[in-house]
């Protein structure tokens, strides 16, 4: 018997211990309100992570794309160089020069050429030439021409023959990277003068003198239109900027 009357006070320390551990509606409240703002932190940062990380990748393409284009305009940048060979009864002839006339043909000769040494092509946005002082050919704002028939005629006034070779340039040709590119050629034939004579003679003076009253002026830029610069060929240009880049 008292073992039996002592049981209900076993079964009622349980739920007493449950009661005493049983959240009331206000702790339930508080907690959702320490958890909400948690949360909305949580996606805001979430949201700017996820901002930023898009925001790089815009930002990295951009770069790329930047330096690519860079990459690109170097890897077709040109660069003329101008020639002016010589040649007579004493010194060799460098042939890579003289394409347009073969100076074994002549007792001297001179060849104007181009040497594209760079990248790319060089495309011709101008040509200009001078006589002394006096533009007599500007390829922007003339009709495309042989404007080395100007040097044609003062070379017939010599009292001598001589042989004359052109390929005259004007605005839009283009002059391939690793080429030379012929100009023009002019020489004394061997029947023209006295075949005997050695070293530079009169009448070579007479006919260098003729070509260096010119001035040819090339303006060039890549084929995207940048990196731009000037050559010039004969007499030094009497006016500077002429290409006006």
């Amino acid at each position: 018997m008292p073992d039996h009357e002592n049981a209900p006070e076993r079964d009622e320390a349980p739920d007493a211990a449950s009661a005493g551990t049983a959240s009331s509606p206000e702790q339930e409240s508080s907690s959702l309100q320490i958890s909400g703002p948690i949360t909305v932190r949580l996606e805001t940062l979430a949201n700017v992570l996820t901002a930023a990380v898009a925001l790089s990748a815009i930002l990295l393409s951009v770069w790329e794309g930047l330096e690519n284009r860079r990459h690109n305009r170097l890897s077709v940048l040109p660069h003329l160089e101008p020639i002016e060979a010589t040649y007579n009864s004493t010194t060799p002839i460098e042939l890579e020069y003289f394409n347009l006339l073969s100076g074994m043909d002549s007792l001297y000769a001179v060849s104007y050429v181009l040497k594209n040494s760079g990248l790319g092509p060089a495309v011709l946005q101008n040509v200009v030439v001078f006589q002394k002082d006096q533009k007599i050919y500007d390829a922007g704002q003339s009709d495309r021409g042989n404007y080395l028939q100007e040097v044609r005629r003062d070379l017939r006034k010599l009292p001598f023959a001589t042989s004359f070779l052109q390929r005259p340039y004007t605005a839009g040709d283009m002059l391939q990277a690793g080429e030379v590119h012929d100009f023009l050629a002019v020489g004394i034939p061997f029947t023209a003068v006295d075949r005997d004579s050695l070293g530079p003679s009169p009448s070579s003076i007479v006919m260098y003198d003729v070509l260096q009253t010119y001035s040819f002026v090339f303006c060039y830029c890549s084929v995207y239109g940048t990196d731009c610069d000037v050559v010039s060929l004969g007499a030094e240009p009497p006016v500077e900027n002429v290409c006006r880049f």
